[in-house]
């Protein structure tokens, strides 16, 4: 993990530097953001970004400077792979047979996270169904390694 960047960070870190006021989750949303903005383009990682995500890691960053933190994940930027229901967002399944319909409710896991506080700030790309090999995927194509783009 890196000592500097908030994008490398662990929720751990990430947490202990909220707590200290030495970093905000605003501060760390817009690491992580800079990162997608530079590497999604060829990793293609994401299938949708949650334009919600800045104004989430805003509240949370208020809670934090009143002292009142909701859940042991706040503020911590996370993903949803798009296997998972999140409201307001279609569950594609990496199919593109499957219905593009946002949907009304959070899956269970995805309720936990919003509960704990965590920052959605999108949904990951699959392989078709989330059980296809190799790594392509019909709906969005192949979803690259950041740390060897040669593999999937």
């Amino acid at each position: 993990m890196s000592d500097t960047d908030p994008a490398l960070m662990s929720a751990e870190t990430l947490l202990g530097l909220y707590a200290r006021r030495r970093l905000s989750p605003v501060e760390a949303l817009k690491a992580v953001m800079e990162r997608v903005a530079r590497y999604n383009p060829w990793v293609n990682a994401f299938a949708a970004m949650n334009p919600r995500a800045l104004q989430a890691a805003g509240e949370s960053e208020a809670r934090w400077q009143a002292g009142r933190p909701m859940g042991a994940l706040d503020g911590v930027p996370s993903t949803v792979k798009d296997l998972l229901h999140l409201a307001g967002f279609p569950t594609r399944r990496g199919s593109r047979t499957s219905d593009a319909t946002p949907m009304n409710e959070d899956a269970p896991a995805v309720m936990g996270l919003k509960q704990a506080g965590a920052v959605i700030i999108g949904k990951t790309t699959t392989t078709e169904f989330g059980w296809k090999s190799p790594g392509d995927c019909p709906l969005h194509g192949i979803t690259r390694n950041p740390w060897n783009p040669k593999r999937t």
